[in-house]
């Protein structure tokens, strides 16, 4: 389990009664790194969310266990308000789609789409610090592949579109929360059926941001394996609680600070992405110049407009 998840209580076990047989009317997919922490941060008491725990990973790791089991989580939701789930690992996961649609055909699906070589960056100091990544960036995208593959967004988008309907995704850009957060979540409001939420009445909870590395990949990865235990049987209150000790820290921070992406490997990777960010200019009416440029945008776009 991405230990960045909200973990809340220790309940470990279905109710005896049948569940409540009400399914979600939406489910945020990600991708990681879209600020999905954030947002259900903001939902929280707005709309019922899984209990006890932000991600449940049902449609992905736990799917063996039942849709009861993912439908206990929003058991105590409250009748008069919408149910969803805002999960980052949904978006780019084989069969997900198809496995949401058979159990939820009505759902409506919102994603949040962030500059590819940002969040990839970004998405690598997050599973590093869980020892779930090498120590070198270039080695992590070598040796996990689906890194990239989570930045490469048209063929997933248009996926999701194709099974869901394009009336029915949601497709948001991180860099419109960076600019105006109240229109951001205004328009997922809108999209869910929810009166608009003022962002000034929000206390964000959580904070995600990763600055340094774990001093002990070998002590991360095996804070990271009593996570994933401690999590298989829904023993959420002990992880939260030991989430806010200084041990947590010694398992998964305390290393060498983050530095800026080097140079080199951005022009590499703006190469690498840049047809795909072309193609989603194209599909989403948007220009993207900053995700196929980074700081030499403008540039890059004087140049065009001269010629």
């Amino acid at each position: 389990m991405d230990v960045n998840s909200r973990l809340i209580d220790s309940s470990t076990r279905l109710p005896k009664s049948a569940v409540n047989r009400r399914v979600p009317d939406f489910i945020h997919i990600g991708p990681p790194r879209t600020a999905t922490c954030w947002l259900n941060d903001v939902l929280s008491g707005h709309v019922g969310l899984p209990h006890n725990v932000k991600d449940t990973r049902y449609f992905t790791s736990h799917y063996s266990k039942g849709f009861d089991w993912y439908l206990s989580h929003f058991r105590d939701c409250r009748p008069d308000q919408p149910i969803g789930e805002v999960c980052s690992h949904y978006f780019a996961a084989p069969g997900v789609a198809k496995r949401i649609k058979s159990h939820m055909p009505d759902c409506k699906i919102i994603c949040t789409l962030r500059d590819p070589v940002q969040r990839l960056y970004d998405h690598y100091k997050a599973r590093r610090s869980i020892a779930l990544a090498a120590d070198s960036f270039e080695e992590s995208l070598a040796l996990r592949p689906e890194f990239i593959e989570q930045s490469s967004y048209v063929e997933r988008l248009v996926s999701w579109q194709e099974i869901f309907g394009k009336q029915n995704v949601l497709v948001l850009l991180f860099d419109d929360l960076c600019a105006d957060a109240q229109a951001y979540v205004a328009k997922i409001c809108g999209f869910i059926g929810i009166p608009e939420i003022d962002l000034a009445t929000v206390r964000i909870k959580h904070e995600h941001n990763v600055a340094s590395a774990p001093w002990s990949r070998r002590m991360a990865r095996a804070g990271s394996m009593a996570v994933e235990f401690l999590s298989s049987y829904r023993f959420y209150g002990i992880v939260n609680l030991w989430e806010r000790t200084p041990l947590w820290n010694l398992c998964f921070a305390g290393g060498e600070p983050y530095g800026p992406l080097d140079p080199a490997m951005e022009a590499k990777l703006r190469d690498r992405f840049r047809p795909e960010v072309e193609r989603l200019e194209v599909m989403l009416g948007r220009d993207l110049s900053m995700w196929k440029w980074g700081s030499a945008a403008p540039a890059a776009r004087a140049v065009s407009a001269a010629r």
